[in-house]
């Protein structure tokens, strides 16, 4: 206890005197701007994170929009090629209706073609 009071003693006279003072106004002023400049820091952090959300949210929209235009275009292929194989498909069944048209399985030639190569044999 004798302890504890010889130091709050040294302490009080220590504050009361001018040195001491400036002290503790020097300490009052460096814990001020020590405040400010922590205040200004998060300030800047919190700028600096919305700005690279923003960046990041604007990328995502990019990207998604790429994404959109390559399924388009993977669509619009898709369809085109759809198309084709319709196209390919009814030529098929055309030539399968004709060769079922001739039982015999023989393509019909008209008779000038048949002379004619006739003619290249002789």
């Amino acid at each position: 206890m004798l302890g504890g009071s010889v130091i709050w003693a040294a302490a009080k006279g220590f504050i009361g005197s001018p040195m001491g003072r400036a002290v503790l106004l020097l300490v009052a002023f460096l814990a001020w701007t020590g405040y400010q400049r922590h205040d200004a820091a998060q300030e800047a952090v919190a700028e600096l994170r919305a700005e690279i959300n923003a960046e990041t949210a604007a990328e995502h929209e990019r990207q998604l929009q790429a994404v959109r235009e390559s399924a388009e275009a993977a669509r619009v292929r898709a369809t085109a090629s759809e198309r084709r194989v319709d196209a390919m498909e009814a030529e098929r069944d055309e030539i399968i209706q004709d060769l079922r048209e001739n039982p015999d399985g023989d393509c019909p030639i008209p008779d000038d073609v048949r002379q004619r190569l006739l003619r290249i044999g002789s």
